[in-house]
């Protein structure tokens, strides 16, 4: 019979049918070319593709031609058809509880099984209720995850029960507009998505698509979830759009692109998942450098400031505190010795109840009270401090003021030393816990949890160490980039502990020439 035949236009409407799982009327009009051009010739590559299949399955088994189609037919799941299973379900059953569902379908006949796993989406418009289609999640014969398979839902039997039940997956399977709820555990990935990642992919909803299930984020957030099947492209970018998008899905390491916009690294550029980490390391790096340059600018502020006093209370023995401070120049302004029990109590000196007679005569020195007004670099032990303020303020008879002896957080040495030697970051963390006394580490602890050595350190050698901190890093060699970038980090450096929405507009704009400044400097991390 000739190809052209009306018998052999309803075989090959019937075998496209079955290939690409759309009704007969619809093979029918795309082999007829009524759906236009491009579906037409689609449709025949299709059909033609399986009969070349079915000679060369011919050819090497000796089958007739006919066998040899069902044999492929049969490889692939497309046998038998629809018509061959029974109707399980009636018609008027309500087949939007099953959008959206993760499920298994499994549907018998006496001699074949068919079996298959995906998410029920709603029917094609202008189709019937029970004509379902399904998105699938794991390979089938002939079929590959994320392709689309229509179903008659009367002849298949559904168990919901796939998505993985563990403790994540909530109580609720429902939202309130009834839909199916995932976790992000849950979801099944690249076939539902929400709104953002559907933007993220160029993609949104068609005019008609409504949600069909719901995304329960950890926080406890619902999002509507969309079919990617369903979804259509988002209108073409202008060239400025297509500029932007196309930087932000390229590695700035190997320029690959990717569909999806790749994460962002501190220095301001996007990187693939190969080369982030890569990009990461080189930004702590810099970020390292840059904290070595700022503590040498600082050192070399605070040698240079007249206002500057070296000031340390060290506790010995105790029951005694020692007092001593010097300048920069290594002169000494006052050295005592304070006594733990010439310390007034804090609640007589909130009262006014100190005998002012009893007190250290030295307390009110000229030299002591130069403390007050001055840049201080303080070297302090646990408690010294406090005590040393509580003598103050029962001098000077000052209920009302407050005030510290210890360094501002900006100036205190060790701090500055350890992140110009690496061993610290150069910007901390918002509940960082930021060490308020000096070295060695066991001073930081009271006297019963101290651990190691227990090495006495006069007041003397402190400041000379410290000196020495501050000279070793005023001489650093700097360029005058780094110098300036220094600065300006300096006059808006963030506080330790602050939350970062309280920096100023000026932060924004040294993320940007970190790199640019110290990309190529290495302070190995300690």
């Amino acid at each position: 019979m000739p190809k052209d035949s009306h018998s052999a236009r309803r075989q090959d409407a019937k075998l496209l049918g079955l290939l690409v799982d759309i009704p007969h009327s619809e093979a029918v009009k795309r082999l007829a070319g009524d759906r236009g051009p491009e579906p037409a010739g689609q449709a025949r590559r299709v059909v033609e593709d399986f009969h070349q299949a079915a000679r060369a399955h011919t050819a090497a088994t000796g089958q007739s031609v006919r066998s040899a189609k069902d044999d492929l037919l049969r490889e692939r799941g497309l046998l038998p058809a629809d018509a061959a299973f029974p109707i399980l379900h009636a018609s008027t059953y309500d087949w939007s509880e099953m959008h959206g569902l993760h499920t298994r379908c499994e549907r018998r006949t006496a001699d074949v099984t068919q079996s298959l796993t995906g998410v029920l989406l709603p029917p094609v418009p202008g189709q019937p209720a029970h004509r379902l289609r399904a998105v699938l999640t794991a390979p089938v014969r002939g079929r590959e995850p994320g392709d689309v398979v229509f179903l008659d839902a009367r002849r298949w039997q559904f168990d919901s029960n796939v998505p993985q039940a563990d403790a994540s997956t909530p109580r609720r399977t429902r939202c309130t507009a009834g839909r199916p709820v995932y976790t992000e555990l849950t979801l099944p990935a690249d076939i539902l998505l929400p709104l953002p990642a559907l933007r993220r992919r160029r993609l949104i909803p068609a005019r008609t698509q409504a949600p069909v299930a719901t995304l329960r984020a950890n926080s406890g957030r619902h999002s509507p979830l969309y079919a990617v099947a369903d979804a259509v492209p988002i209108p073409a970018e202008t060239p400025r759009q297509a500029r932007a998008l196309q930087r932000i899905r390229t590695c700035g390491t190997c320029d690959i692109a990717s569909d999806e916009p790749f994460r962002m690294a501190r220095d301001g550029q996007r990187y693939c998942e190969t080369h982030f980490d890569a990009a990461v390391e080189r930004v702590k790096r810099g970020g390292r450098a840059r904290g070595r340059a700022v503590s040498a600018v600082w050192a070399r502020d605070v040698l240079g400031d007249p206002a500057t006093l070296m000031l340390a209370l060290l506790g010995a023995d105790n029951d005694k505190i020692i007092l001593h401070a010097e300048s920069l120049a290594g002169e000494v302004v006052f050295d005592h010795v304070l006594c733990l029990a010439d310390v007034p109590d804090k609640t007589d000196v909130l009262l006014g109840q100190v005998r002012l007679d009893l007190l250290p005569p030295w307390v009110n020195d000229t030299a002591i009270q130069t403390v007050f007004g001055r840049r201080l670099l303080t070297a302090v032990t646990e408690g010294a401090d406090s005590a040393f303020v509580s003598l103050l303020n029962a001098a000077r008879d000052s209920r009302q003021r407050h005030f510290s002896v210890r360094s501002e957080w900006r100036d205190q040495v060790w701090r500055r030393y350890e992140i110009w030697q690496g061993k610290r970051r150069p910007e901390p963390a918002r509940f960082e816990l930021r060490r308020a006394f000096f070295e060695p580490q066991y001073l930081d602890a009271p006297v019963g949890r101290r651990r190691g050595p227990q090495v006495e350190y006069d007041a003397a050698t402190v400041l000379a160490s410290m000196r020495a901190m501050l000279a070793e890093m005023a001489a650093d060699d700097l360029t005058q980039a780094e110098i300036a970038h220094a600065e300006r980090y300096l006059a808006d450096e963030p506080r330790p502990g602050a939350s970062p929405f309280d920096r100023r507009s000026d932060r924004a704009k040294l993320p940007a020439s970190l790199m640019q400044v110290f990309g190529d400097k290495d302070v190995p991390s300690a």
